[in-house]
């Protein structure tokens, strides 16, 4: 995996999905480059897929949602 902002090393980090509206059907990864420290996710999504991670009112502000198990 390469880092977007440096183009040096990613190594993987740990797993990533949406508990609180489950918009990830696919896994990613949070890497973090050993070049420049820079944490990213991994595949990058295009922009088609990111914006349909963000579903309307998906941070409308406090309320009493709660991450699915």
């Amino acid at each position: 995996m390469t880092c977007p902002e440096c183009g040096g090393a990613g190594r993987a980090r740990f797993p990533v999905r949406d508990r609180l509206f489950g918009t990830t059907a696919r896994s990613f990864e949070i890497a973090t480059c050993a070049a420049c420290g820079l944490q990213f996710l991994w595949p990058q999504p295009s922009a088609e897929e990111l914006s349909g991670f963000y579903p309307a009112g998906y941070w409308m502000g406090p309320s009493d949602r709660r991450p699915a198990a």
